[in-house]
């Protein structure tokens, strides 16, 4: 799984030095993999969603949903900063093809709230119906995987990842949906 970092609930919780890996070559490498680049952990922290919550391959044939519930510690921006999830096909790396151009939900999209006041996204390839659209983020027909940024991060949540970044609580598991 992760080269650098620590897996949990399906995410790979990054190093703090992510951004600013020196001779730390296992996370200047996961760096390179993910992404060529990375902001430093105080710019943004960056979450890659490889599992499920069942430690299961991602894919288009399923329909999955996360479940964002407050107070989102992993994920709190400091404004005008914000979070983000976007999927990414596993062949080629890049944002899923889909028929409503969408490649990424965030935190200043108009998401509809549960009852609880969490939110619930929708990663499949088929649309989830009307009521449930705007949370939807399409899925590739085949193997994906997630990015969840947390851009400008409070100096807390920059500090707890920096502090022990392998008990650090990431994002809730991606949940295959029967």
């Amino acid at each position: 799984m992760p080269l650098a970092g620590a897996l949990k609930d399906g995410w790979v919780i990054p190093p703090a030095n992510t951004g600013f890996g020196g001779t730390d070559y296992l996370s200047r490498l996961d760096v390179a993999v993910f992404g060529l680049t990375a902001n430093t952990v105080p710019q943004a922290i960056y979450y890659s969603g490889v599992v499920d919550a069942n430690n299961q391959p991602m894919t288009g044939e399923k329909k999955y949903t996360l479940t964002l519930k407050p107070p989102m510690a992993y994920a709190q921006p400091v404004p005008p900063g914000f979070w983000s999830v976007t999927m990414y096909d596993k062949a080629t790396g890049y944002t899923t093809p889909n028929p409503i151009n969408r490649y990424h939900l965030a935190s200043y999209d108009k998401l509809k709230k549960d009852a609880d006041g969490s939110i619930t996204l929708y990663l499949q390839a088929d649309n989830p119906g009307a009521d449930k659209e705007q949370n939807w983020l399409p899925s590739a027909k085949g193997p994906f995987y997630l990015i969840f940024r947390n851009y400008a991060p409070a100096p807390a949540v920059a500090e707890a990842l920096s502090r022990d970044f392998r008990n650090f609580q990431g994002p809730p598991g991606v949940v295959p949906v029967q």
